[in-house]
């Protein structure tokens, strides 16, 4: 049964084009891996410069197998040169009853 999943990143400063174009290009990959959904990959950037995705795994395990493809942890390792994940309950906006955030085009 497919899952939704959030990603949110911290980019570091001057970092935030390139690590929207990488990001660009990860979903794509993850799916062309079977790791995720035909459904549309959501971007958006919060007021703080944070930057959080919502996408949907195709299944549960999904989710732990593309923690050990060696692919994937390549992409994991280029993101984390210019960004930090963070935890998506920390964004201030989510913490409203009505959040609203700036959209970014993944896909």
């Amino acid at each position: 049964m497919p899952r939704i999943g959030f990603v949110l990143y911290h980019p570091r400063k001057g970092k935030e084009d390139e690590l929207v174009s990488m990001i660009q290009t990860h979903f794509p990959f993850l799916r062309r891996e079977g790791f995720i959904t035909e459904r549309k990959v959501v971007g958006m950037k919060a007021k703080d410069g944070s930057i959080m995705v919502v996408f949907e795994w195709m299944t549960s395990d999904a989710i732990d197998e593309a923690s050990t493809h060696s692919g994937i942890q390549k992409l994991w390792t280029q993101v984390s040169k210019i960004s930090d994940f963070g935890k998506p309950g920390t964004v201030k906006e989510l913490h409203q009853v009505f959040p609203d955030f700036e959209a970014l085009t993944i896909e």
